[in-house]
């Protein structure tokens, strides 16, 4: 079984270790993507790329236990075509995540849309960069928001860093 994952992004929040990247795995385990608070939300093992032959990239993220180097949450996040994350960073309060999506038609529509910073591209040929924030509460982690972010041409989150009041982002 052809499998293919690279991280991308790592930070710490003083407590875990965020790790973000792409991958090919199809239908991962609860011990591949451990959802502490067990409510789902926003969770999954199921690689939601199907039209390459082993399956579109979905982006993942882990948080890992930096002393004991033990896996404490996953999840693999994306929609019908290729995503991809690629950087990670904190503030007090949450982790906010960014990289690229070229499912324009179903990565963002799950949150309330009055929340995104603007529409995807409608291209299917193109991306949008995409920035995303979770609560970083490891005992029950859940998305606060996701927007894609970019014009009408190809767009890719390649950094992202945060301070108390600002999210910057680079691309």
């Amino acid at each position: 079984d052809y499998m293919v994952s690279i991280g991308y992004g790592l930070d710490y929040d003083g407590h875990h270790l965020w790790m973000v990247g792409g991958t090919h795995a199809q239908n991962l385990t609860d011990a591949d993507c451990p959802d502490p608070g067990g409510t789902g939300v926003y969770h999954t093992h199921v690689n939601a790329g199907s039209s390459y032959p082993y399956g579109e990239c979905d982006g993942f993220i882990l948080a890992f236990d930096p002393d004991s180097y033990t896996l404490k949450y996953g999840t693999l996040i994306g929609g019908p075509d290729y995503d991809l994350l690629t950087d990670v960073s904190h503030d007090a309060h949450n982790v906010y995540i960014t990289g690229e999506t070229r499912s324009n038609t179903a990565f963002a529509t799950d949150l309330d849309p009055s929340r995104y910073f603007q529409v995807q591209n409608p291209n299917q040929s193109s991306r949008d960069a995409v920035i995303l924030a979770i609560n970083e509460d490891i005992s029950s982690p859940s998305l606060v928001w996701k927007s894609a972010f970019g014009g009408v041409l190809s767009d890719r989150g390649w950094g992202i860093a945060a301070s108390p009041t600002e999210i910057y982002l680079t691309g």
